[in-house]
């Protein structure tokens, strides 16, 4: 489960997603089994991850060291090693407190043959909490056009007309635009994100809200042909 926190501090589900493990996966030592549905999803949700801080919570208490654990199996070495391209920080919670992601280890499957320890075993979820800030900052890096901008940025070389209408704050990238009421500084949206955020703002002001909608977008977000809050 992807999650992130809103701007009241709350954290929202943003994705879920599911492995069916393989007979010989499901032999594999509960730390291990959980191990591989942390590299599994890191790397299906690569695009959103790389480059910010990602929080992992997980009831395996042995992976909160495992920065510090060595390991003779090529498997695992090639998992740490997949593991060191994010930033992560892994935090233990007691299994009683992960209900929800228990619930989806627990889902049915088509095959009504199975027994519990199957349906227990055989799907893996992984709980990831993200910032809404960090999220942003890993789809922009994500973006080729954002990134070289960000690159520019970074080192100073690019013409000052070419960067004159950005500002990089703590690694994430905001256009300045002029209103009524003096200069304002609003996040810079990757076209991959364009349309979650439509999506998102739209149901939040409801459905014959077009206005409100672009209106409240408009507050923090910069889309190219959108016009400009004033």
């Amino acid at each position: 489960m992807l999650l992130q926190r809103d701007e009241s501090g709350e954290l929202r589900l943003v994705h879920c997603y599911s492995k069916k493990t393989s007979e010989t996966e499901r032999r594999y030592h509960s730390s291990k089994l959980e191990l591989m549905a942390i590299v599994w999803a890191l790397d299906r949700m690569r695009s959103w991850l790389i480059g910010v801080h990602v929080i992992i919570i997980t009831d395996c208490q042995a992976l909160v060291y495992m920065n510090s654990l060595k390991s003779t199996n090529s498997q695992i070495t090639r998992w740490f090693d997949l593991i060191q391209e994010f930033d992560v920080e892994v935090r233990h919670r007691a299994v009683t407190a992960m209900s929800h992601v228990d619930a989806l280890s627990r889902a049915p499957t088509e095959d009504s043959s199975d027994t519990l320890d199957d349906l227990i075993t055989e799907r893996l979820e992984v709980c990831v909490a993200v910032t809404e800030e960090e999220y942003v900052k890993g789809m922009q890096y994500s973006d080729p056009e954002l990134r070289e901008i960000m690159e520019s940025l970074k080192q100073a070389t690019a013409s000052k007309i070419t960067t004159q209408n950005y500002k990089l704050i703590n690694g994430l990238l905001y256009r300045l635009v002029q209103s009524a009421t003096g200069p304002r500084k609003l996040w810079m949206v990757p076209k991959r994100m364009r349309k979650s955020l439509v999506v998102k703002f739209h149901d939040l002001s409801g459905h014959f809200a077009v206005e409100r909608t672009v209106s409240r977008m408009m507050e923090r977000y910069y889309f190219p042909k959108i016009p400009k809050k004033d």
